[in-house]
């Protein structure tokens, strides 16, 4: 049972933290919506130094996705409402292809930030639920899963450098008990290693993450606790944006590729998984709505 859970966590961590092709499966959690970057114009903010420039940046926030089978059927979809004004996620809505209801998840926002998301099954009833924590900073803390009966499941910690990094990620028992732990290392503001350990504190595996000099992931290597190479991911760029990553084994054999067609914000509009013959086992397509923000500029 152990091999199994450290197996899901390795696919978490691996895919989850740095990988895109979780567009083909998608995760549901209360954390706040990806948010891409766009061409933007910059203006100098008048009652600053002259070196501080705010720029604008274009929000996606999605609206559906739909995920179809290799002969181009509907597999599922999924449906997003949001808030109009603050344009914060409210539910969302999960049907297969006849258009039947699977699930519905209602999110409980404070301050825009998500604090409880009920799971409502097809018929109304309440399957289970999530709660959030945060620290002063706004960044989640802590993550608890419970059943319908209000029993605690799984809780996850999240630990935060000064920097803003996540650099813990500990998966806990429902009453509490260590199952695993992922510890991040970041150079330069980049996440560069993942450490994955069991409950008694020993390496079960690491990933590599390697960067282009325009700081985007070019790779990541999957290692074994004894530094043995189990498999690793390629990632290809044009524009700036992600358009492949290509999934082989420690050998360097193509096991799946996921291709990527973009917005003009290099926000994915379609996904489709192709396995190592190229030929295509599923695709996913998304549409969206955006929202304005200022950043400063680095």
């Amino acid at each position: 049972m152990k091999k199994g859970f450290y197996f899901l966590l390795t696919l978490l961590v691996f895919w989850g933290c740095a990988s895109q092709s979780e567009n083909l499966v998608v995760e549901e959690t209360g954390t706040e919506e990806e948010k891409a970057p766009t061409e933007a114009v910059a203006e100098e903010i008048s009652n600053e130094p002259a070196s501080v420039v705010l720029i604008d940046v274009q929000v996606p926030h999605p609206l559906k996705e739909t995920r179809f089978f290799r002969d181009g059927s509907v597999d599922t979809w999924i449906e997003y409402v949001y808030e109009t004004e603050s344009a914060v996620l409210l539910t969302r809505s999960n049907y297969n292809s006849d258009g039947s209801l699977i699930s519905v998840y209602n999110f409980e926002n404070i301050d825009g930030k998500p604090v409880k998301r009920e799971e409502l099954d097809g018929n109304g009833r309440l399957s289970g639920y999530e709660t959030y924590g945060y620290d002063e900073s706004g960044h989640m803390i802590r993550k608890s899963t419970f059943n319908s009966e209000d029993v605690a499941q799984i809780v996850s910690e999240y630990t935060w450098n000064s920097e803003g990094d996540m650099i813990k990620l500990s998966v806990l028992d429902g009453n509490n008990g260590l199952l695993s732990y992922v510890e991040y290392t970041f150079e330069d503001g980049l996440p560069v290693m993942s450490t994955l350990y069991g409950a008694d504190g020993e390496k079960t595996n690491y990933f590599e993450k390697e960067y282009n000099s325009d700081r985007l992931l070019v790779r990541e290597t999957d290692y074994s606790a004894s530094g043995n190479v189990d498999g690793f991911v390629d990632y290809s760029y044009e524009n700036g944006f992600l358009v492949m990553e290509e999934h082989k084994n420690r050998g360097g054999g193509l096991v799946r590729k996921y291709l990527y067609e973009n917005d003009e914000y290099g926000n994915p509009l379609k996904v489709s998984l192709e396995n190592n013959k190229g030929i295509t086992l599923e695709m996913v397509e998304k549409t969206y709505f955006y929202t304005t923000e200022q950043i400063v500029a680095e």
